[in-house]
């Protein structure tokens, strides 16, 4: 896992931006969470209890990513993301980065139109 400081990204010509994921970790009501973006918009938003721990998870979602913990890159993100949390009904505005195949994007879609708080069964 790559982690570096923001200022020694800052001087460091020679990193592919394209693959740079800039990282904080924040306590909130749940324990722990971890906010990454870059340039395209929040990658991770991870929930745990442990800093060190989620500082991995990220590492193992994003192999050969260039992770940066910069906590002003991500500091709007995660006033937004905490209030989020603290609460659901008011709403998330953020552009998130969704990878994965089409049908997995589809059902994000399907999921994001369900309204929070209700509760919502399979048969």
């Amino acid at each position: 896992m790559n982690i570096v400081a923001a200022d020694t990204f800052v001087n460091d010509q020679s990193v592919d931006t394209t693959e740079t994921i800039k990282f904080a970790v924040t306590g909130c009501d749940v324990g722990k969470v971890l906010v990454g973006r870059s340039s395209r918009g929040v990658y991770a938003i991870l929930l745990g209890t442990s800093a060190e721990a989620l500082e991995i998870e990220l590492g193992k979602i994003f192999p050969g990513y260039l992770l940066i913990y910069n906590q002003s890159a991500v500091k709007d993100d995660t006033s937004r993301i905490l209030h989020f949390l603290s609460s659901p009904n008011a709403g998330l505005d953020i552009v998130l980065v969704i990878r994965g195949s089409s049908f997995q994007r589809k059902v994000w879609e399907a999921l994001r139109t369900i309204p929070v708080g209700r509760p919502l069964t399979f048969n």
